[in-house]
Parts: structure tokens; sequence; C-alpha cells
């Protein structure tokens, strides 16, 4: 698009959805149409000093922080997690102590949750079994056959939001 255009195509794309388009909507109306290098900077710029746009915006308030509580002892909490898969085709299951910081790591070629299961047995069998086990929401991690797992050692799973 010639640079003498530039001027008058954002605010002819944003004309009449004060409010209801929003920045995203509008960025992505223009980028199907047209582009230029910082284009989507100055659509980000005028919205955001569009005075309807503004007013009926909602607030967004941010959630407020929950500490964690550090637990009393080691091996009370342990998160769990897996890394990879690396490109030998291998994984990491990682476990780390929430008190100590402790990580105890173990190479799984396979990241089924019976295979995760086997580790863990491993795991525990050396430091004993905690009371509280937290991993994400992954499937392996959180599948009936980990859930049972869990619930036959009496460990408390809890779920977190992923990274």
């Amino acid at each position: 698009m010639p640079r003498i255009l530039w001027q008058a195509t954002l605010p002819n794309a944003h004309e009449g959805h004060e409010g209801n388009e929003g920045i995203v909507r509008t960025k992505q109306m223009v980028r199907e149409k047209v582009w230029w290098p910082g284009i989507a900077q100055e659509g980000e710029t005028m919205i955001k000093a569009c005075l309807p746009c503004q007013s009926v915006a909602g607030k967004s308030t941010a959630e407020p922080l929950r500490p964690t509580m550090m637990p009393d002892r080691p091996w009370q909490d342990v998160h769990i997690d897996l890394c990879g898969p690396f490109p030998s085709g291998e994984s990491l299951l990682v476990c780390e102590d929430a008190c100590t910081r402790w990580p105890e790591v173990a190479i799984l070629r396979s990241t089924t949750s019976a295979a995760i299961i086997g580790c863990l047995r491993k795991i525990f069998a050396v430091h004993g079994l905690p009371g509280k086990g937290v991993t994400d929401n992954g499937a392996n991690l959180a599948s009936e056959e980990f859930e049972n797992f869990l619930e036959t050692q009496g460990i408390q799973h809890r779920k977190v939001t992923p990274y």
C-alpha cells in the first residue's frame, strides 16, 4: 500500500466499530486487506486513543496472587511433570520436592500413564509417599489410571494450569 494512504486507512477501517471491535478485531480486519511495516502497532495505538472504545471497554482486573504455602517438611508436596520428547525420542519424568527443591529425574522411552506410574513407584520407594502430587492437566497425568494410582497410595492430586 502506498505510504500516502497509510494515515487514512486505519481510521476508515475502525470507523463505525467503536466499542465493538476492539484492538484484536480491527487489526485482524485491516490485515486481511492491507499491510505495511508497523501496521499492528499503529492500529493498537489508534484504538487505545479512541475515546468511544475506551469508554465501553471492560476494565480488566488482574487475578489476585495467591501464594502457595510452603510445606512443613520434605517430600510432603511433590511437583510432577514431563519434559520432552527430545530428539532421541526419550522424555524426562521430573519430580521436585516443593520444600527442598530436590529433583528426581527418570528417563522415559514411553510417556504412558503406566510407564510414569512405574517410575514413580521407584522414586517413592526411595523417598516415601508424598502427601500431595502436583501436576498439570497433561492427559497422562490426569488419566483414570494415574488418578487411581494416587488414590490407592493415599496421595492427594492437585492439578494446576500448565506453564
